[in-house]
């Protein structure tokens, strides 16, 4: 899986999109297969605290990721900063929190959209039982030099994402008045 890039700061974001790339392959299962029918034959620019690189994933055997710094005006697939992502890992907020408050931002059709944060929530999830991805996502806080939040990791029960309060008051509402 090559990695164009020459610039120090996107060469370590590729370096580490190849590696997780490489271990949810090895790990294999449901996230390799999301990751498959999310990215094969797709090509989309992520940015990153301004850092932008362009993906690109081939369809078909073997699979290969292309990843080379992006300079065009082409407008990015995903956006977000360092600090939103290290609040998802920590546990600061969910996936769909930041989504919704717009730390993060995908730019996508919706069955690409639901596709991407399927496979984003696998990854997290899988992070939780492979010491691989832990130590990918402690490298990425370790050395990503954007990062300026320092705050503690708060309860699972203080991480209802806007939209989950919002579903709730809905299905609330709904089944008081009799599902009507």
């Amino acid at each position: 899986m090559p990695n164009s890039c020459t610039d120090p700061q996107d060469a370590f974001l590729a370096d580490l999109f190849l590696r997780l790339i490489s271990r949810v392959r090895y790990l294999g299962g449901p996230t390799w297969a999301r990751m498959r029918s999310a990215t094969e034959g797709r090509e989309g620019v992520i940015e990153l605290d301004g850092r932008r690189l362009r993906m690109r994933a081939d369809a078909g055997e073997p699979y290969t990721v292309y990843i080379e710094t992006d300079t065009s005006a082409d407008p990015y697939n995903f956006r977000s900063t360092g600090d939103a992502i290290v609040d998802i890992l920590r546990g600061r907020t969910t996936l769909a929190g930041a989504l919704t408050d717009g730390h993060v931002d995908v730019r996508a059709a919706l069955p690409q959209l639901l596709g991407i944060y399927l496979l984003m929530t696998n990854i997290l999830a899988d992070s939780a039982t492979d010491a691989v991805l832990r130590e990918l996502c402690a490298e990425f806080e370790a050395c990503w030099p954007y990062l300026t939040l320092e705050r503690e990791v708060r309860p699972l029960g203080e991480q209802v994402s806007g939209i989950g309060v919002l579903i709730q008051g809905i299905r609330y509402e709904h089944w008081s008045n009799g599902g009507r």
